[in-house]
């Protein structure tokens, strides 16, 4: 569990007066004045930023995971979870599992043979997603979501962040479920509160949801360009595109190039459908394509540590 944003209302703490007490439990004063109208006091706890006007408390832009365990590598049980915010509700005096969550952030470490950056590339397409490449990953984005794929250790050295001597010399991918936005709409509930979190059903079907947003994810397959394969004209055409494929680059860069052909006006758009569906038809082509090494890998590890949830 990582980046967290929530907020707790006066119906879920009726007896506390915010501006007065909250404030007393924070490491640090940021601002207090006024902001849009309203009488509001800003400051820290453990990381977090905290502001509380006088109907409600929000408290956010932080990692759980840091503010509990010290680094932003580890893997949160349920347990842990339930014990970071009961050590936040002990240091703020607030009843945060009453919390309602705006935004949380789950992530998985995968250990892996080689350099992160080998595989990125070999991870395609995702349904109406828009796939971002980043300096060190991929971002997997639609509007209410992300999911990121980046180089780990690469990010916290970065950020100049504490990285534990387990992954120092470690090749580590982070997958990131980033729950933005109608959070409650997207699991199909009424709210979801702090304590939902570490329940046993909820975590379940993040965790389910998470591998799901993995397992989506095309792909993409190594082409074998053998003439052995080739049995009749259909073969050859396939093989043909396939060739084609590679000299542009790969099947990303190729129908990146399609698309600006289409955008220009060099192309139907019939002819533009057209010939992407031929070009996702070749690459999943059995006989001229094989599953490439370092997704099998991949998968397996991604399946493996989809059953340590607890």
């Amino acid at each position: 569990m990582d980046t967290i944003n929530l907020i707790l209302t006066k119906e879920q703490a009726p007896k506390i007066d915010f501006l007065n007490e909250v404030p007393k439990h924070l490491s640090q004063i940021t601002f207090s004045g006024i902001s849009y109208g309203v009488p509001t006091i800003r400051g820290n706890l453990g990381g977090f930023t905290v502001s509380i006007s006088d109907d409600k408390v929000r408290i956010g832009k932080a990692s759980l995971t840091k503010y509990f365990l010290g680094n932003s590598f580890a893997d949160m049980s349920r347990s842990s979870i339930e014990q970071a915010f009961a050590k936040m509700s002990d240091e703020i005096h607030l009843p945060i599992s009453k919390g309602i969550v705006k935004e949380f952030h789950f992530a998985k470490n995968i250990m892996l043979n080689n350099e992160v950056g080998l595989y990125l590339p070999r991870l395609g397409n995702y349904g109406r997603y828009r796939r971002l490449e980043q300096p060190n990953g991929i971002n997997y984005t639609i509007t209410e979501r992300v999911f990121s794929i980046y180089d780990k250790v690469k990010e916290a050295k970065f950020h100049r962040d504490i990285i534990p001597q387990l992954y120092q010399n470690s090749d580590v991918m982070r997958l990131e479920a980033r729950y933005k936005k109608d959070i409650p709409t997207y699991f199909n509930r009424a709210s979801i509160t702090v304590a939902d979190l570490y329940n046993e059903s909820f975590y379940m079907e993040v965790v389910n949801d998470w591998y799901k947003h993995y397992s989506r994810i095309e792909k993409l397959k190594k082409i074998k360009i053998d003439m052995q394969n080739v049995k009749g004209k259909k073969e050859l055409k396939e093989m043909g595109v396939l060739a084609l494929i590679e000299m542009e680059g790969g099947k990303l860069q190729f129908l990146q190039n399609l698309l600006e052909r289409y955008k220009k006006g060099d192309l139907t758009k019939k002819q533009y459908y057209d010939f992407k569906a031929m070009v996702e038809d070749c690459s999943t082509n059995k006989l001229l394509t094989i599953d490439d090494e370092l997704m099998i890998e991949l998968n397996e590890k991604v399946k493996e540590a989809v059953k340590f949830y607890n």
